[in-house]
């Protein structure tokens, strides 16, 4: 994902990290707040890729109630207004979006319901003209990862497909993908991922082989250092994350083993170091769209049930939420 970037001291999230676990408390959001439904999505999806720019919500594929998914829309939150745009050439989900130059790339995802054949193509999507053109091949293939982009590159973290510890980076001006010395702590899947200002990725949750992961990682690219902590306060694939003022929020997801959905929301405030409880989402999601636009989180779409088989509990409703 792409979204307006938050700073917060790492050293001292770091610091926390080493902590046995961080303290955890309920909070007054579940009286002050509530989820109130906006303009719906066009059509209802899982999996679908999101990416904010210049306050508005791009939204990209996923997956419908029988196929995948080549739609992309913007929402413009102020107007409440969804607007369909040029479609992708291809199907997609699981994949991820980036912007450099003001550009939208899409990277990796699957192309249909097999699950078995990864896109093989970054594909570039022009904001001004309204159309997408075939850019450049990938040979190193992913999904079911995130990306962050930072200047003149793409980070891409976890995933399935080519070493999925490994971080690779994208640069679209040269058109070349590269892999940087260093791996994520552990594999993973199904993750989420947000970055502060001084350039640092925090990576949450998703899952490997075993189960969910309530993992924080955190990649510092001054020191190409990483740093590693069961932190989170709920293990969870298929979820969203997202910066609002200083807290850190994770919202929903999924445990395939259970076969079940969260409807669990908390947030991390780096002013009281501590994790808040904060208001449910309206029901178990998992899969679903999110974005902050100013300091108003809004999140789409979704499956109620868990797992490849949701398709009968696909949703198009959008959900802001709203405090006094």
């Amino acid at each position: 994902m792409c979204r307006e970037i938050l700073k917060i001291s790492l050293f001292l999230f770091i610091w926390l990290l080493s902590l046995p676990s961080f303290s955890m408390q309920s909070n007054d959001h579940k009286d002050r707040c509530k989820w109130i439904e906006k303009s719906p999505m066009p059509s209802a999806r899982s999996e679908l890729t999101t990416l904010v720019y210049e306050e508005k919500i791009y939204v990209l594929g996923g997956i419908g109630r029988d196929k995948a998914l080549s739609s992309f829309e913007v929402y413009d939150t102020i107007k409440d207004k969804w607007t369909i745009l040029a479609s992708l050439p291809i199907p997609n989900h699981h994949g991820s979006l980036g912007i450099v130059n003001g550009k939208i790339y899409l990277i990796g995802g699957f192309v249909d319901l097999t699950w078995r054949h990864a896109n093989g193509i970054i594909y570039q999507y022009d904001i001004e003209k309204n159309s997408w053109q075939d850019y450049d091949s990938l040979n190193m293939l992913r999904v079911a990862h995130t990306s962050e982009s930072v200047d003149d590159r793409i980070y891409i973290f976890g995933g399935h497909g080519y070493k999925p510890s490994h971080v690779l980076y994208y640069m679209p001006e040269k058109k070349k993908m590269r892999e940087l010395e260093t791996h994520m702590p552990s594999p993973a899947d199904h993750i989420a991922s947000i970055i502060n200002s001084d350039g640092n990725f925090i990576i949450l949750g998703g899952r490997f082989r075993d189960g969910n992961l309530n993992q924080i990682r955190i990649y510092n690219p001054e020191k190409n250092r990483w740093f590693a902590n069961n932190g989170l306060p709920y293990a969870t694939s298929g979820h969203v994350v997202e910066l609002i003022d200083n807290q850190i929020h994770i919202l929903g997801g999924e445990n395939l083993q259970k076969n079940i959905t969260f409807k669990s929301h908390w947030y991390f405030d780096l002013e009281k170091n501590v994790w808040v409880e904060s208001l449910d989402l309206p029901h178990g999601l998992h899969g679903m769209g999110a974005g902050v636009i100013n300091n108003s989180l809004y999140v789409f779409g979704g499956a109620k049930s868990a797992g490849m088989n949701s398709f009968h509990t696909l949703q198009n409703k959008n959900f802001k939420l709203l405090c006094k």
